[in-house]
C-alpha cells in the first residue's frame, strides 16, 4: 500500500510530460520543448508536482522539464565547447532554474509534509489511547459488573446459610451435628466431613458426611494421637498450610493427606468442644472466602448448640406467650445480645424496632388486647419465620429482631403498619397509634448504648 502511494506522484508526474509533449508536437511542431515560451509549460507542471508532493517529487519533474529542454537544445552528446558556448548564451539558465525552483519549492513542501506526518502520527497515538482507556474501562466496568454478582451472590449466601443455621435452634443436638455437615455440603460444596466432639481425652465421632458406606471408622480417637490436638491447642482453624507450618505436625505426618481444614467448635466459655473437619471439597472452592463462610457456620453451630443445650431443660412456654404468639421480653435481651456478637463476626446487620401503642393505658382491656393482637398479626405476615417479635418491657409495648434486614427495608414495613394501626383503631374508636423507633446493629456488642437512642425516641422510660 505505502509503495502503490509512493508511485502514484511519479505516475502523475510522467503522464503530465507525455501529455504536454504529445500537445507540443501536434499544435507546435516547430518549436519542440516549447523553447520559444515565454512562460514555458513545464512550469505547471513543476509547481504542482513540488507544492503538493514535496522535494522528491519537484526535483524529479525539475529534472525531467530540464532533460526535456537540453534534449531539444542538443541533439547528440554536446561537447565541452558547445556546454560553454551554451552557458555563455544563456541557454543554460532555464534548465538549471527548473532544477532550482524544483529542489527549493519542493523542500519548502516537504517540510509542511513532515509536519503534517508527525501531526497525523500524534493523532494516531492518541487516537490508539483512547482506544486502549476504552479498552481498559470496558475491562474495569466487567470486573465491576463481575465483583457486584459476586457480592450479591455471597451475600445472598450469607442470608441463606443464617437462614439455615436458625432451623437448628428448634433440633435436638445430634440433629445440630449433622445439620452443620449438610450445610456445609449443600452451600460450601464439601463433599467430605466430619465432626468429633471431646469426651475426657478422647476425640468421640458424632457426625460424618461423604463417607462410603461401611468404611472402617474409628468411634473414639485419642486426642493425643490425632491431628486434631492442634486445633484443640490452638483453638482457631487451620488449613493444610498452616499445619505444616506447626512443629509439632511432624508427629502426624500419615494424616496429611486425610484434611483440608479444621474449625474448632467451641462452648459458652469459648474454650474448644470438638472439631469440625474438612477432609475434601473442590479444588476451586478451596480458598479464603470459601473458609470464612465454613468457620461462619461452625460459629452458628456453636450458638445453636449452646441454646439447644440451654432451652433443654425449659419448657417453651417459659418464653414465648403462645396466645399473643410473641417472645416474653426476659428471651429479647439475651438474644439480642446473641445476635449483635454474631453481627460483628461474621459483618453483617441486624435490624431491631422498638414499638409503643400511644395511649394504651387509657383503653379498656378488651381494646388492649385487641390492639396488641392486631399489631403482631400484621407484623407476622410482613416478617420472615426467622425475625422474632417480644414482648418489651411495659405493657403495649413490643420489640422486632430481624436479622440482615436492612434499615430502609424495617422503616417502611413499620411505617405501612402504623398506618395499618392507625386505621384499625380510628374505625373503633379509638386514638391509640403506633410510635416506633428502629436501628440496624453493625459492628457493635454495647446492647445499652444501641437500644438507648431507640428507647428515647420511642417515648419509653430508659433502662
Amino acid at each position: 500500500m505505502k509503495l502503490m502511494k509512493a508511485r502514484g506522484p511519479w505516475i502523475e508526474i510522467f503522464l503530465a510530460f507525455i501529455v504536454l509533449n504529445s500537445l507540443n508536437y501536434l499544435l507546435f511542431p516547430e518549436d519542440p520543448g516549447f523553447l520559444q515560451f515565454v512562460l514555458n509549460p513545464y512550469w505547471l507542471v513543476i509547481l504542482l508536482a513540488a507544492s503538493r508532493y514535496g522535494f522528491g517529487s519537484g526535483l524529479l519533474a525539475a529534472g525531467l522539464a530540464a532533460l526535456h529542454v537540453l534534449m531539444m537544445q542538443f541533439p547528440s552528446w554536446p561537447s565541452r565547447t558547445e556546454l560553454e558556448t551554451a552557458a555563455e548564451t544563456g541557454r543554460l539558465t532555464l534548465p538549471l532554474a527548473f532544477l532550482i525552483t524544483g529542489a527549493v519549492l519542493g523542500e519548502i513542501r516537504q517540510k509542511y509534509i513532515r509536519e503534517a506526518d508527525e501531526r497525523e502520527a500524534l493523532a494516531r497515538d492518541r487516537q490508539r489511547d483512547v482506544v486502549q482507556m476504552k479498552e481498559l474501562l470496558e475491562n474495569s466496568e466487567k470486573a465491576r459488573h463481575i465483583l457486584e454478582t459476586r457480592i450479591v451472590g455471597e451475600t445472598s449466601t450469607v442470608r441463606t446459610l443464617y437462614e439455615t443455621a436458625q432451623k437448628f435452634e428448634s433440633l435436638s443436638v445430634d440433629k445440630v451435628y449433622e445439620g452443620c455437615l449438610e450445610v456445609l455440603a449443600s452451600h460450601v460444596e464439601v463433599r467430605k466431613a466430619s465432626l468429633y466432639l471431646l469426651d475426657g481425652d478422647q476425640l468421640v465421632l458424632k457426625a460424618a458426611h461423604g463417607w462410603e458406606t461401611g468404611a472402617e471408622t474409628e468411634g473414639k480417637i485419642p486426642l493425643e494421637k490425632s491431628l486434631m490436638r492442634l486445633a484443640v491447642q490452638q483453638n482457631r482453624m487451620l488449613t493444610v498450610r498452616d499445619i505444616l507450618k506447626e512443629r509439632e505436625s511432624h508427629e502426624f505426618l500419615e494424616q496429611y493427606s486425610s484434611v483440608l481444614a479444621m474449625v474448632p467448635l467451641r462452648g459458652s466459655d469459648g474454650q474448644p468442644v470438638g472439631v469440625v473437619n474438612i477432609e475434601q471439597m473442590d479444588f476451586l472452592s478451596f480458598n479464603e472466602p470459601t473458609l470464612h463462610l465454613v468457620q461462619l457456620v461452625v460459629e452458628w453451630v456453636d450458638k445453636a448448640i449452646q441454646k439447644v443445650q440451654f432451652l433443654g431443660g425449659l419448657s417453651r412456654q417459659l418464653l414465648r406467650d403462645e396466645e399473643m404468639g410473641v417472645y416474653n421480653y426476659s428471651f429479647f435481651g439475651r438474644l439480642l445480645t446473641e445476635e449483635m456478637k454474631r453481627a460483628k463476626a461474621s459483618d453483617t446487620r441486624c435490624g431491631v424496632a422498638l414499638l409503643k401503642l400511644d395511649r394504651f393505658g387509657f383503653l379498656n382491656s378488651g381494646i388492649q388486647r385487641l390492639l396488641s393482637r392486631t399489631l403482631v398479626t400484621l407484623l407476622e405476615k410482613q416478617l420472615s419465620p426467622y425475625e422474632k417479635i417480644f414482648h418489651f418491657r411495659f405493657e403495649g409495648t413490643f420489640a422486632v429482631l430481624a436479622p440482615l434486614r436492612e434499615a430502609a427495608s424495617l422503616t417502611a414495613l413499620l411505617k405501612e403498619t402504623s398506618e395499618r394501626i392507625e386505621e384499625f383503631a380510628a374505625a373503633g374508636g379509638t386514638k391509640s397509634r403506633l410510635i416506633f423507633s428502629n436501628g440496624v446493629v453493625s459492628g457493635t456488642e454495647d446492647l445499652r448504648a444501641f437500644l438507648e437512642p431507640l428507647l428515647k425516641e420511642c417515648r419509653i422510660p430508659a433502662f
